[in-house]
């Protein structure tokens, strides 16, 4: 499917630098005739990148899905894999997504989701090596659920963190109504007073 996506992508990349190229020459020509036509070849040009750049918006957020999609090796142990793109690096966002991914997938986060993540980055991750995720599952009280994530690369931990889960529920309310007052641009101004 990912090889489909990237012919698909390279098909269109082709498609709109031709068509970018043919309004570049219309544009040229069009230089010397009426204002309204060279307007409508720049609103073409304008249409163009902006098709090029949701595709390519596209394709990044599939391949974001794509990264962000562990596979589960046993219960409450997951492998994750970095983008080859020649980091030196795994990049930080990468392994806190791929960290919380793999703890919602011990909670059942429709009825809880996460809202509150503490984490601590110990060693420089490996892209060439895949992550391993190991949930612990901490606690699963009434409103709570508490996870602990360890990512590991070459045997040592290279990240932990701790995930807490909570249900939606009521709560005292602090927060005095708003007085029924004039809204700003209704006072006199400084020279008026």
């Amino acid at each position: 499917e990912r090889t489909a996506l990237l012919q698909e992508k390279g098909r269109l990349e082709t498609v709109i630098m031709t068509s970018k190229v043919e309004f570049q020459n219309l544009f040229m020509q069009a230089q010397d005739v009426q204002v309204p036509l060279v307007l409508d070849v720049v609103a073409l040009l304008v249409v163009a990148d902006l098709v090029g750049e949701a595709l390519c918006h596209a394709l990044a957020a599939h391949e974001l899905l794509d990264v962000l999609d562990l596979e589960p090796l046993e219960v409450n142990l997951f492998r994750g894999r970095s983008p080859q793109v020649g980091w030196q690096r795994v990049f930080g966002g990468q392994v806190i997504g791929q960290a919380l991914v793999a703890a919602c997938r011990t909670v059942a986060v429709a009825e809880r989701p996460p809202h509150s993540m503490h984490a601590y980055f110990l060693l420089a991750g490996d892209p060439k090596v895949p992550i391993i995720y190991d949930v612990e599952r901490v606690r699963d009280g009434k409103s709570f659920s508490t996870r602990r994530i360890k990512a590991i690369q070459h045997g040592q931990a290279i990240f932990v963190a701790s995930v807490s889960f909570h249900g939606q529920e009521g709560g005292m309310s602090h927060q005095a109504q708003m007085p029924d007052v004039p809204k700003p641009e209704e006072l006199p101004s400084e020279s008026e007073i």
